[in-house]
């Protein structure tokens, strides 16, 4: 894992006011149906840092090419309540890939689609039971559990206790789904969350007291292998106020 390579900033390009004048004379040059901006080049919502690997469209310097998608983006940013280590408000865009595969998830919300027909409840909660064991294996494992499926799945059908922390992971994950569930159709509060972390981590923790807690400290940072630091979170005595909000 790496840190991106910071893209041009935008106001600055926005200053040298030459870059509207080349764009609007690339766009005079385009033909019908052509455009120099567009939120998802190539259908992906691209990063700088990848973008200023690619061949650019029309005769586009790199740069012309990042201010026209960013202007594009622009125009479909919505502010956040949530703000970042220096107050600034988080912005969402959402186009048009991004809502066709909302649109996908929400036809799907709330339904778990069973092969074969569902004749009766029983059948049902026994196709619902398996798909959260898979659902709690899996993502242990992305998260570094290492047992396999089949004594998972033993230890969960059978409710045995698990005999070590790959396996309490495991049962840690279904407990939270089934928790979720249990108050799916409460509002989300800070209790909520606690109470999840608490499921999520229990017996797993090296300080079993940190389970269900906000921390209380800034000893905190998220390495690389070469001892980069990647991320600082926010100073603990703004958690619960950003909890909050």
């Amino acid at each position: 894992m790496k840190i991106p390579i910071s893209p041009p900033d935008f106001e600055s390009l926005q200053k040298s006011g030459h870059l509207f004048d080349e764009l609007f004379a690339h766009s005079l040059a385009l033909g019908p149906g052509q455009s120099i901006q567009a939120t998802t080049p190539r259908g992906e919502y691209l990063h700088w840092d990848k973008l200023r690997h690619l061949q650019t469209p029309y005769g586009l310097s790199s740069a012309q090419w990042w201010f026209s998608v960013k202007l594009a983006r622009k125009a479909l940013y919505k502010s956040l309540p949530f703000v970042d280590k220096y107050n600034r408000p988080f912005l969402l865009a959402t186009p048009d890939p991004v809502l066709t595969k909302l649109h996908s998830i929400d036809r799907s919300t709330g339904c778990v689609q069973s092969p074969t027909i569902v004749l009766n409840k029983t059948m049902r909660d026994s196709y619902l039971t398996r798909s959260l064991i898979e659902e709690a294996i899996t993502s242990s494992q992305l998260e570094g559990a290492s047992t396999t499926r089949k004594n998972a799945k033993e230890m969960l059908r059978t409710r045995r206790k698990p005999r070590n922390k790959s396996e309490k992971m495991i049962v840690n994950n279904f407990h939270a789904m089934e928790f979720v569930r249990s108050v799916k159709k409460e509002s989300l509060t800070p209790e909520i969350i606690f109470e999840l972390h608490r499921i999520l981590t229990l017996d797993t923790l090296d300080n079993a007291s940190d389970a269900g807690h906000l921390r209380t400290s800034n000893d905190i940072h998220v390495w690389d292998n070469t001892d980069q630091i990647l991320h600082t979170p926010p100073d603990f005595i703004e958690l619960r106020a950003r909890l909050n909000r």
